[in-house]
This record gives C-alpha cells, sequence and structure tokens, in this order.
C-alpha cells in the first residue's frame, strides 16, 4: 500500500493526549530533588513551546538528557521549514506534537502513520537495536532513527514505500528443487574463482520461479550477467531452503542468442 498525503491513517478521536507541560516538568524536577540535586535548566523546555529553545543545547547536555530521563532536548525539524510545511498531508506531526518528549512523539508519529510502523515492527522488531558497527539495512536504520528522535521526515517515508513497492513486485522465492532440474533464469552475477585445477567461471541464475542456484557456467554457453538462460543439471539445495548448487550442466542455450 502506497501511503500519501490524504491516505486516511488516524481516527481524530483515537488521538493520543498531549503532555501536560507543567507535569512533566515537575516530575523531571523530583527526579533530581529526589537525589538531592537542582535540575539543569535544559531540562525545564522539553516539553510544549519551550522546546523551540533546544537548539542551543551542544552534545554534552543531549546525551545527558537522554542518559538520565530517556528524552534529550533535541528538536527534529528547524524552525526555518514550519513556513512551508502542508499540514493537509496528514503524514506530518504538528508543531505541537513535535515539542513532545520522546515517547510521546513516537506515539503521535505512530498515530499519523500506522501502516508504516506496522510493517516496521513486522519485519524489523528489535534488530534495530545492533551495534552500530554492525551493517544495518535501510529499513532497520529508519526504523533506529524513529525510536532515537520520534519522528520520519516525509521524504524518508516515501523513500521508504518505494523500497517496499519494489521489494514486494518481486516474485515470491520457492524453495529450490532437488534432483535433476530444467532451470530456465537469469544470470545475477558472474565471478572466477581459481583452484589448483584451474580457473573456472561460475554464475548465479535466479530462476523464473524465484529460487537462486550457483554453478560453473557451461562451456557452450557464452552470457553475461543479465542474460536469460536455460540448461538442465543436478540441484543440490543450500541451507537456505531457496537457494541451491548446480552441477553437471548439460542441453545449456542462451534465450538471447534464440530471440535474436
Amino acid at each position: 500500500m502506497t501511503l500519501i498525503a490524504d491516505t486516511p491513517q488516524n481516527v481524530v478521536a483515537d488521538r493520543p493526549s498531549l503532555v501536560d507541560v507543567d507535569a512533566y516538568i515537575a516530575s523531571v524536577e523530583d527526579r533530581y530533588v529526589a537525589r538531592g540535586e537542582i535540575a539543569p535548566i535544559w531540562y525545564l523546555i522539553l516539553a510544549g513551546g519551550r522546546s523551540e529553545n533546544a537548539g542551543i543545547f551542544d552534545g554534552d547536555s543531549r546525551t545527558r538528557a537522554k542518559s538520565d530521563i530517556g528524552d534529550s532536548p533535541f528538536h527534529p525539524q528547524a524552525r526555518s521549514k514550519w513556513d512551508n510545511v502542508d499540514y493537509s498531508d496528514t503524514r506530518i506531526m504538528t508543531r505541537q506534537e513535535l515539542y513532545q518528549p520522546l515517547h510521546k512523539r513516537i506515539e503521535f508519529f505512530t498515530w499519523r502513520n500506522a501502516e508504516v510502523v506496522a510493517r516496521f515492527e513486522r519485519e524489523v522488531g528489535d534488530t534495530y537495536l545492533r551495534r552500530i558497527g554492525e551493517d544495518h539495512s535501510f529499513t532497520q536504520s529508519l526504523f533506529y532513527q524513529l525510536q532515537q528522535h520520534g519522528h520520519l521526515t516525509v521524504r524518508q517515508i516515501e523513500a521508504l514505500q518505494q523500497q517496499w513497492q519494489r521489494e514486494d513486485a518481486k516474485p515470491v522465492a520457492t524453495p529450490a528443487p532437488s534432483g535433476r532440474t530444467t532451470v530456465t533464469g537469469t544470470v545475477r552475477s558472474m565471478r572466477d574463482e581459481t583452484s589448483r585445477y584451474g580457473t573456472v567461471t561460475k554464475m548465479l541464475v535466479q530462476d523464473a520461479t524465484g529460487f537462486t542456484t550457483w554453478g560453473s557456467v557451461p562451456n557452450a554457453l557464452e552470457v553475461q550477467v543479465g542474460d536469460k538462460v536455460q540448461f538442465d543439471a543436478t540441484i543440490k539445495p543450500a541451507n537456505d531452503v531457496t537457494h541451491s548448487f548446480f552441477s553437471r550442466p548439460t542441453k545449456a542455450q542462451s534465450l538471447e542468442a534464440l530471440s535474436v
């Protein structure tokens, strides 16, 4: 499903409640009083209209705020952009919503973009919590950003939707067969591999039914990445049931050559 500006996703009656600014500030101050400390002034503008002053804080202050109470004095949208915001787009959080603490920003974004968050939770779950040094997918990185900042921009949402559209358009991969099989598909990649027996060119072929198979390019074939081929071979499934290895290919032919 592609979400556009007028896609109905939220019901006004279900809109999350706003945090009471004074009550929120009082709760923060109470945490410090209990420890015999004085709340830094930058805690006192984490909610409500006072958040527009959050830009004055340095990185250390923001880090300490997040570490201590789970909220960072960080405004996710530059004030210079407010004049150009089209609030008829129901995906966009209002200024008032963006001035809420982090957990409330996430609630408002979820309310406005329920389909996006539902797919995030389905496909990403808690894998976005992997160490920063590890490789994150595009979807994982955006879900991580949502958890850190409480919102995504419209451009990010649209980029995400475009990626999901491409993924949904791909054929559903079927388990690779086992035994002697006719493979008809597209060459996805090629690589030369050298051993004590010499150098052999191998290829990865994606069958029309979705599974992939890897093996040596038959001597009778002259192909390149992107070509469509057909051959008979013995297929051995890999640990990933949608992938396999082929051997003893026969009756190999390039379907590109036949179409000329």
